[in-house]
């Protein structure tokens, strides 16, 4: 019986090259449905659990395809159909999930038909879900090795290098890293998260609101509390502090 493909996609000239492709790489693939939101996605899913395999745009355009699987449980592989940097693709690649870069090629997605028999064992074996596995996708594999954030602006992605990032701040519900050109930009990540990605040896967590970069300090100002005041390059309009219980573990930090 040849494999039942769920395709979740919302450009339909990506989704005509996927099911153009499919049929030439695996006549007996059949798509037995397609979703081209998260809404639409999510309530196919309900309704049709007998499904082998999923390919599935991360961009949708009414979210992220992340969000159909906080809403459904789905045990069957997936592959995503991204444009997420090399390290969130090596994460993708640990934890048995399988990825295609757009525009997606004859070649790639054939390998990746070749590895759907292992893939579906594992699942049907340690009856994974695709949810927990992208909570673990969120963690970086050691401290310090994220190299590079890929930030979406619109339709766009800019890639930034961790280098590049002067500090990390949070603002409400977001956290933003600012550039050593003084441009903020909003992260997928916490501050929490965020301080396990980056180098501990050039990034210090001041506070709940921020992650410096030693270079980013101008100055340190100590007021009558014992607090320490930062001036932050580029410049930051509120005052950032550092506390009276930590500001001798932080002096130690930035006199190494």
């Amino acid at each position: 019986m040849g494999k039942r493909i769920f395709l979740i996609e919302d450009e339909l000239l990506a989704a005509e090259r996927i099911r153009r492709l499919l049929s030439e790489v695996d006549p007996t693939a059949t798509i037995v449905g397609e979703a081209n939101s998260v809404r639409s996605a999510i309530d196919w899913l309900h309704t049709h659990r007998d499904v082998d395999l999923v390919l599935a745009d991360i961009e949708l355009k009414d979210g992220q395809v992340f969000e159909v699987f906080q809403a459904v449980d789905v045990f069957s592989p997936v592959v995503f159909i991204t444009s997420y940097d090399e390290y969130t693709l090596q994460a993708f690649k640990v934890n048995c999930l399988d990825y295609l870069l757009k525009p997606v090629r004859k070649e790639e997605l054939k390998a990746c038909l070749q590895k759907y028999h292992a893939v579906q064992n594992d699942y049907l074996q340690k009856n994974i879900n695709v949810l927990q596995l992208l909570e673990q996708l969120k963690q970086p594999a050691t401290s310090g090795s994220r190299y590079r954030f890929l930030i979406r602006q619109g339709s766009k992605y800019i890639p930034i290098e961790i280098k590049d990032v002067a500090y990390f701040y949070a603002e409400g519900r977001y956290a933003y890293l600012k550039t050593w050109e003084g441009k903020s930009f909003i992260v997928d990540h916490t501050l929490e998260e965020l301080e396990r990605m980056v180098d501990p040896q050039f990034y210090y967590r001041a506070n709940r609101g921020f992650l410096i970069h030693a270079n980013a300090v101008k100055q340190i100002i100590k007021d009558f509390t014992g607090r320490l005041r930062l001036e932050l390059l580029p410049a930051f309009p509120e005052e950032v502090y550092i506390s009276k219980e930590r500001s001798g573990e932080f002096k130690r930090w930035m006199d190494r």
